[in-house]
C-alpha cells in the first residue's frame, strides 16, 4: 500500500500501479458581463463617483506632500494614514455613507501601490480619475448566489441582486476571491471575479516534437509548414473608426469656436460611445484569436519554441507602428505562458539577436545571409543551393535554436508590492482634512 501523500497530491489506481499527479494551484481572473436594472445603474454610478472621490482626494493631499519643498519627512501619506480618514468624510458627506466602506479602503489601496510602482520606476506618477473614462470599484468579499434560477451578485448597502450572464463555468472546487464591477467606455457593465483552483487537467499534444513560431503581420508561421492568417479587423473596422474620429473632431471645433462644451453635445455623446463600441469590439476580437491560437499550438505540440522580439523598437518605424501595435505580440506572449503553466507544457524563447530569417535552415550549411532586408520574402542559399521562403525558414531555424534555451518557467503568483523605503512621520490627518470636518 502506498505511503500517504500530503493535500496537494493526488492519486489515481490503476490495477496494481499507482500514478501521481502533482495538483497546481492557479489563480485567474474570470469576467463576466452584468445586466443592472435603471435603478441600479444609479446604485453603481454613486459607488464609482464615491471611489474615485476618495482616489483623487487622497491623491490631491499626496501631491502636496510630494510637491513641498519643506517636506523631506515624507513624500506621501501610508495607507492606513489615508484609511483613517475615511471615518471623517464619512462623517461629514451623507452621501458618502452610503457606500460599501471596502471599497473605500481598496481605493486607498490602490493608490499606494501606484505610487509604489511610481517610486520603483515601474509606471508613471499617479494621475486623477476621470468622470468620462473607465469606472470600477472592487468588492473583496462578493456574494454570488442563484436568485430565481439566475446566477447574481450583491451589492451590499442597497441590498440588490445584479444578474450575471454566465457565458462558461468556474473551475470544480474553485474558491472565490475578490469582484471588480467596472463600466466600459461603452456603457457595459462587467464583473471580474478572482478565482484559486487546484487543476490537474492537462491538454494531450497529437505531437511530443517541438514547434518554432514565426510572428508576422499577415499570418503566424510554424515550422511544421502550418500558416495562419490573422484576422484584419483594422480593413474592416477602420473606415468607421476613422470616419468617427473626424466627425467628433469638428464637433470640437465648432464648440470650441462657438464657446461653448463640446461634452454637452448629445451627438458628440453618441458618436463617442460608438467609437468605444468598435474599440471594444477589436479588443475582443482579437483576445479571442490569441486564445485560440494559443490553444490550437499546444493541442498539436508539447514544447513550443518562440523568439523574443523587441516591440519597442520595432514600433518606431512610423509606416509599420499601427500594424505591429495591432498584433499584440506581447499579450500573445501572456497568454502562451499561462496556458503552458496550466495544460503542463513546455516554451522556450529564443534571443532577439538570433539571425532567424538570415540562417540557412538545411542540414550542415549554417550559411548567414547578411544581404538579406525585409522586403525579400524568398531567397537562395549561396552555399547549398537551397530555396528558402523567409518566414518558414525562420521558425524552422526558431525551433532548431529553442532547444538550446531554458524552459520558461513562470511564477504562479507574485509576492507582495514592497513598500519603498522610507522616513514616515505622522502628520495631522485633522488638519488635511478640515475640509471635510462635521460642523455640529
Amino acid at each position: 500500500m502506498p505511503t500517504k501523500l500530503g493535500f496537494f497530491d493526488y492519486l489515481t489506481f490503476h490495477d496494481t500501479k499507482c500514478i501521481i499527479k502533482i495538483l497546481k494551484k492557479l489563480i485567474r481572473r474570470y469576467k463576466f458581463e452584468i445586466y443592472p436594472s435603471p435603478m441600479q445603474k444609479q446604485h453603481l454610478s454613486k459607488i464609482f463617483g464615491a471611489v474615485r472621490f476618495v482616489y483623487n482626494e487622497c491623491l490631491k493631499i499626496n501631491t502636496d506632500l510630494f510637491e513641498d519643498p519643506e517636506n523631506t519627512a515624507t513624500r506621501k501619506m501610508s495607507r492606513i494614514e489615508a484609511q483613517s480618514m475615511l471615518p471623517i468624510w464619512r462623517e461629514a458627506l451623507s452621501w458618502l455613507s452610503d457606500i460599501p466602506s471596502s471599497s473605500l479602503q481598496v481605493a486607498t489601496h490602490d493608490l499606494d501601490v501606484a505610487y509604489q510602482n511610481f517610486f520603483d520606476k515601474r509606471a508613471d506618477r499617479p494621475k486623477l480619475k476621470r468622470k468620462d473614462s473607465k469606472q470600477s470599484f472592487q468588492l473583496p468579499q462578493p456574494k454570488i448566489r442563484e436568485v430565481s434560477g439566475q446566477t447574481c451578485v450583491h451589492i451590499p448597502n442597497f441590498k440588490t441582486w445584479i444578474p450575471i450572464r454566465m457565458h462558461r463555468e468556474l473551475p470544480s472546487d474553485s474558491k472565490l476571491g475578490a469582484a471588480t464591477i467596472s463600466k466600459a467606455p461603452s456603457g457595459k457593465y462587467f464583473i471580474s471575479l478572482v478565482v484559486s483552483f487546484d487543476s490537474a487537467k492537462t491538454v494531450k499534444s497529437e505531437s511530443n516534437d517541438a514547434v518554432g513560431i514565426d510572428l508576422n503581420l499577415h499570418e503566424i508561421v510554424l515550422s511544421n509548414g502550418e500558416r495562419i492568417q490573422t484576422p484584419q479587423i483594422i480593413k474592416t473596422l477602420e473606415s468607421r473608426k476613422r470616419r468617427l474620429s473626424r466627425s467628433m473632431q469638428r464637433q470640437r471645433d465648432m464648440a470650441k469656436k462657438d464657446g461653448r462644451e463640446f461634452r454637452e453635445s448629445k451627438n458628440y455623446n453618441k458618436n463617442k460611445i460608438s467609437l468605444a463600441k468598435i474599440h471594444e469590439r477589436i479588443k475582443f476580437q482579437r483576445e479571442d484569436f490569441l486564445h485560440k491560437l494559443a490553444l490550437h499550438v499546444y493541442r498539436e505540440n508539447q514544447a513550443v519554441c518562440m523568439e523574443t522580439l523587441n516591440v519597442k523598437g520595432m514600433v518606431r518605424n512610423r509606416r509599420l507602428a499601427r500594424s505591429i501595435s495591432f498584433q499584440s505580440w506581447g499579450r500573445l506572449v501572456e497568454i502562451m505562458k499561462m496556458y503552458a503553466v496550466q495544460y503542463d507544457k513546455n516554451l522556450h524563447f529564443v534571443s532577439t539577436w538570433f539571425p532567424s530569417s538570415k540562417l540557412c535552415s538545411a542540414s550542415g550549411c549554417g550559411l548567414v545571409n547578411q544581404e538579406l532586408t525585409l522586403s525579400d520574402r524568398a531567397w537562395v542559399c549561396e552555399s547549398c543551393g537551397t530555396h528558402h521562403d523567409r518566414d518558414l525558414n525562420a521558425a524552422i531555424n526558431i525551433k532548431n535554436e529553442g532547444g538550446s534555451y531554458p524552459v520558461y518557467k513562470p511564477v504562479e503568483r507574485k509576492g507582495p508590492v514592497k513598500r519603498p523605503r522610507r522616513i514616515t512621520t505622522t502628520f495631522s490627518v485633522k488638519q488635511e482634512s478640515s475640509r471635510f470636518e462635521v460642523v455640529s
